[in-house]
């Protein structure tokens, strides 16, 4: 048995923020469980394309062929992928497709289909309503009903929570879906010790840490954070479209909150532990998550959350007690910051407790058995 593994962009292409870290991380478990694994991708990264000769390169002792896209964007189309795909293999492979509402996603998939080979979709939090809707709409809801609904009840589908199901379930009626969660890095799962003072902070240090985009709710912490009667301060960590960036910036201008908003940009892996341990509470209030690896990643440091019910991961946080969740809205979040701030007994908690949580439940070798099993009691 051999898997495919084909995704619109792999490390070290950071800047496209969790699918990017969660399939590279899915892979090297998988690679340890001695799975026959290559990887099909692009020379996506942001504005700056990787160089490539379209040879195999071992990335983290994963097989990786870069393949060259025509042009920059969202398309991410490789003709040459594509050809690769058709002339050099097999019917036998599995293939597991990452994303949608992208050329190599839907070419590699119909192409796939037509082969007659097994193929697994893990749709990336794209199987929404909220997807479908934002950006390029007609277009995607005529593909939909054209051939999009087709090809997606031809696949085996992955998603990485519960609610990502019920998304995928509102957005088509499909019997054949896995519920398997991502893996969580080790970076944080090592040395994640966090010095925390029970006492309360005399300014409340919230972190906004992920890609910078209208469905992470930026706008509503604005407004929201601008109520809070504590002292507070936020910064803002991650990268995104420039635009939509001074925009939020002349936003925060316009409230006056200035003094009260750093934008630090894109940080490193190895530097976004520093950043965690720096800070008091992590918030995440998109409107749309069906994951969130960046919540893994802070409890992992022993940094508690505050999440929108909106967040892939918001049960899990109910359920073990590791923050705290809310609706998307001003009164609310405003209302549950404030609360949190108080709370130094539940902080102090969660920062003992996360990471050995985490750890038990998002570990490298039992999840990565998890799409083993999935692999092999695939059946068309």
């Amino acid at each position: 048995m051999r898997v495919i593994q084909i995704t619109p962009a792999y490390k070290p292409a950071y800047i496209y923020g969790g699918p990017t870290v969660s399939v590279a991380l899915l892979c090297e478990g998988l690679v340890k469980l001695k799975l026959n694994l290559i990887v099909y991708t692009t020379t996506a990264n942001g504005e700056e394309d990787f160089v490539t000769d379209e040879s195999v390169t071992q990335v983290e002792d994963v097989s990786v062929i870069y393949f060259k896209r025509l042009w920059k964007g969202q398309l991410h189309l490789s003709l040459s992928l594509l050809k690769e795909l058709f002339l050099k293999t097999s019917k036998r492979d599995i293939l597991h497709i990452h994303s949608w509402w992208n050329a190599t996603a839907i070419l590699s998939t119909l192409l796939g289909i037509l082969r007659r080979n097994k193929v697994v979709l893990s749709p990336r939090g794209m199987l929404t309503k909220y997807s479908l809707t934002n950006r390029q709409r007609l277009l995607k809801k005529l593909f939909h009903v054209l051939l999009g609904k087709w090809m997606l009840n031809q696949c085996l589908i992955h998603v990485t929570s519960e609610k990502e199901k019920q998304d995928v379930l509102n957005f088509i009626n499909h019997e054949r879906i896995v519920v398997i969660p991502n893996i969580a890095d080790n970076t944080f799962l090592i040395n994640t010790e966090r010095i925390f003072k029970n006492e309360i902070s005399p300014v409340f240090k919230l972190l906004f840490f992920s890609r910078i985009d209208k469905k992470k709710g930026i706008e509503t912490l604005f407004f929201a954070f601008n109520k809070l009667k504590i002292p507070w301060h936020l910064t803002i960590a991650g990268s995104g479209n420039h635009k939509y960036i001074q925009y939020l910036k002349s936003e925060v201008t316009r409230l006056k909150l200035q003094e009260k908003v750093n934008w630090i940009g894109f940080v490193n892996v190895k530097d976004k532990v520093k950043v965690f341990h720096v800070h008091d509470l992590l918030v995440l209030f998109s409107h749309n998550e069906n994951f969130a690896n960046v919540v893994i990643e802070s409890l992992s440091s022993g940094l508690p959350v505050a999440l929108s019910d909106s967040v892939g991961l918001a049960d899990f946080v109910i359920k073990f007690g590791l923050g705290w969740v809310s609706k998307n809205e001003v009164p609310t979040i405003t209302s549950l910051i404030e609360t949190a701030f108080q709370d130094v007994k539940k902080r102090s908690l969660i920062n003992k407790i996360a990471p050995t949580i985490i750890k038990q439940h998002f570990n490298q070798e039992s999840i990565s058995a998890r799409y083993l099993a999935m692999y092999m009691n695939y059946e068309c």
